[in-house]
């Protein structure tokens, strides 16, 4: 009987897991996001924001220090992360090359 129990328990604690874990992973693809349309990649940017066309796409950048080395970082949007959590990382540059 107290085996029982216990692998409805069990069963039912993975049922939920995988419940809140489908919610996590899809839930913010519902939400709706409005459109932003009539305004300008420029006009939403910081002021210290570049932009550049390379061929037909316009490429948002940053500008930080001087001299060498010079590298780029790149990032993308996937889940949030984005140019944010890299800002951290050039404001102080330490932090980034582990020095």
């Amino acid at each position: 009987m107290q085996r029982l129990m216990t692998r409805r328990i069990r069963k039912s604690l993975l049922v939920i897991l995988g419940f809140l874990l489908v919610v996590v992973l899809v839930g913010p693809f519902l939400v709706p996001v409005p459109a932003l349309e009539g305004q300008a990649p420029q006009e939403l940017a910081d002021t210290d924001s570049h932009f550049i066309d390379i061929g037909d796409v316009t490429v948002h950048y940053k500008q930080y220090g001087h001299g060498e080395p010079t590298f780029f970082l790149l990032h993308g949007t996937l889940m949030g992360y984005g140019r944010d959590e890299w800002q951290l990382k050039i404001e102080s540059p330490s932090t980034f090359t582990g020095a």
